[in-house]
């Protein structure tokens, strides 16, 4: 018969093992890095009793829909801006054109003496 041995450990061992394995692997390997950057959230996660999903594919959709945001807003705000640029000019145009009239009655009147 094969059993399975069903080993119950601690939320420590089981970030102790997480830190080992981070050590381990080091910095040059593909996922020490990740490791080291995930490891706080997976901690958060274990000691929340949340069973941790982070996933990389996750992440990378994650940062997708962030940058699709980000285009998104980027996108208003610059229309908003154009729109408020287009008001201004037409008011500065408006106020040139009634400084312009006030000028021309002046010198009407000017012209009359």
């Amino acid at each position: 018969m094969n059993k399975k041995c069903i080993v119950s450990i601690t939320k420590a061992q089981e970030l102790e093992i997480l830190d080992k394995a981070i050590e381990h692997l080091g910095p040059a390997s593909y996922l020490g890095p990740w490791l080291t950057e995930v490891r706080s959230e997976v901690e958060s996660s274990i000691r929340s009793d949340f069973f941790p999903e982070i996933t990389i594919a996750d992440s990378v959709e994650r940062g997708n829909q962030l940058i699709a945001r980000a285009k998104s807003d980027a996108a208003a705000i610059v229309a908003a801006a154009e729109g408020r640029a287009k008001e201004i000019v037409l008011s500065a145009q408006r106020t040139r054109d009634n400084i312009a009239s006030a000028i021309h009655a002046a010198q009407r009147e000017i012209n009359k003496w």
